[in-house]
């Protein structure tokens, strides 16, 4: 559960009647100039791809190789077309190449991601019910242990639209302490995944993806389903960051799910439009508070060395009220090694909420921005810094870190995470949302690592 949501439970009886784009399609017509690549038009592994190459969901004529990740192996990097057969990472259909799953286009996969922090980051670690634990003691929580982040499945088939219609789907599993974050936390309770009650203390399940999609021809296709927002930068699934702490923008200020219909139209190879209309935000096939809403936006690439990402979302929202967000993301490769990402969001919506006391974003203005350099191709430096007005005061995140890439299947990431807001009172108040907020977000340095195995 967001941060943004600490007051889900408490607030439900006022939200029933009487929560360059992460996650569209892995990384849409956004050819990104580097071995670190904007993540956008859904989920898409982080790391390298040239910039010729795209994504077979979002190319629905089916001509170019499956990305990585969800729609090909996820693996942390993209094989080059003159690797060694010995060098290309394992994956669960290497079991049966020529089999009846792979003669029918079908990819099953996964990855189990491990981590560690010392204290709540603000995100992902230590939020909802899980930031201060009935006992006491920190480390039966989300921090001071190893935890299994998450132990995810897919299975997928892509829509190839090259010969006329054609049809595809995907379906994800996710089991671990990601779990409450990844569940449809918009819904009412016991609806999908949110509190279905197969939940074992900070362990949940979830089903954040479950959808069909139809490729019309080369240009255009459309999915309807469950399915990860197309807003945003960062995603849920480990592969598609560089950090292991997830960003502040997007945990407080974004969807992470929707339920609804969403499609992309090619115009060329470097322009692509998106619209969508949805449920609400963090639905799963539920509805609360009237939850209905679209979304519009497009993805450019002006150069090779060039990315630029645009979104509108707009109506009511479900859970978060009614209102508007927009965003852009502009990315720039300036060498082989140096590549920088700039996104800028904002947030409105009536939703009688205030951060620094509920814990939910009502209105918001912030920008994150990276730098990235690759020492080697198996050791990768970056750092993330933004800054995010929720409600009327200033919240500041610092992250630095190193990508360590033993093999093609795994990934070490270890990090330093700084957070602070000098407009943020000490209320006091212990076991209150408001100390919550400025226990974390006051002042905080969080050291975190994470290794993520991919097949």
């Amino acid at each position: 559960m967001k941060p943004t949501h600490w007051a889900l439970a408490a607030a439900l009886a006022s939200v029933l009647p009487g929560t360059v784009w992460a996650q569209w399609g892995a990384s849409a017509s956004l050819r990104q100039p580097s071995s670190v690549r904007q993540t956008a038009y859904e989920y898409s592994d982080y790391y390298a791809q040239e910039p010729a190459a795209t994504a077979k969901e979002e190319e629905p004529g089916g001509d170019e190789a499956p990305d990585q990740g969800p729609t090909g192996p996820a693996n942390g990097y993209a094989a080059d077309d003159d690797d060694d057969a010995a060098e290309a990472p394992w994956s669960i259909m290497s079991l049966r190449p020529n089999g009846w799953l792979a003669r029918n286009d079908i990819v099953i996969g996964g990855w189990t991601e491990i981590g560690y922090q010392n204290r709540p980051d603000g995100a992902f670690t230590g939020n909802g019910p899980f930031l201060t634990e009935p006992t006491g003691i920190p480390a039966t929580g989300e921090w001071l242990r190893p935890n299994l982040n998450q132990q995810w499945l897919y299975a997928e088939r892509i829509a190839d639209g090259s010969k006329g219609p054609g049809l595809g789907f995907r379906a994800d599993f996710l089991y671990g302490v990601d779990g409450n974050d990844a569940q449809s936390f918009g819904n009412r309770p016991g609806r999908w995944d949110y509190l279905s009650g197969f939940d074992r203390g900070v362990y949940n399940w979830a089903i954040p993806q479950l959808y069909g999609q139809v490729a019309f021809n080369e240009k255009l296709s459309v999915k309807v389903g469950h399915f990860f927002t197309p807003t945003g930068y960062e995603v849920i699934p480990p592969m598609g960051n560089f950090f292991f702490s997830r960003q502040m923008l997007w945990y407080n200020g974004e969807a992470f799910t929707h339920t609804g219909a969403l499609g992309n139209y090619k115009v060329n190879d470097t322009f692509t439009l998106i619209g969508g209309w949805f449920l609400g935000w963090d639905t799963g096939f539920d509805q609360i508070r009237g939850g209905n809403n679209g979304m519009a936006g497009f993805a450019w690439n002006p150069t090779e060395e060039t990315s630029i990402a645009y979104w509108s979302m707009f109506g009511n929202f479900g859970w978060r009220g009614q209102g508007f967000t927009n965003g852009v993301i502009l990315s720039q490769k300036w060498t082989d090694r140096i590549m920088s990402v700039h996104q800028f969001d904002t947030l409105s919506t009536n939703n009688p909420t205030t951060f620094i006391i509920n814990g939910i974003t009502r209105n918001s203005i912030g920008t994150a921005n990276y730098i990235f350099y690759d020492l080697t191709e198996k050791l990768r430096l970056g750092a993330r810094a933004e800054w995010m007005k929720m409600d009327g005061t200033s919240y500041y995140t610092f992250t630095y870190g190193i990508n360590i890439i033993p093999s093609r299947n795994l990934i070490i990431r270890p990090e330093m995470r700084y957070l602070w807001a000098p407009g943020v009172p000490n209320p006091n108040a212990p076991g209150t949302i408001a100390q919550n907020v400025f226990d974390v977000y006051g002042r905080s340095t969080i050291f975190g690592i994470d290794t993520v195995l991919t097949y």
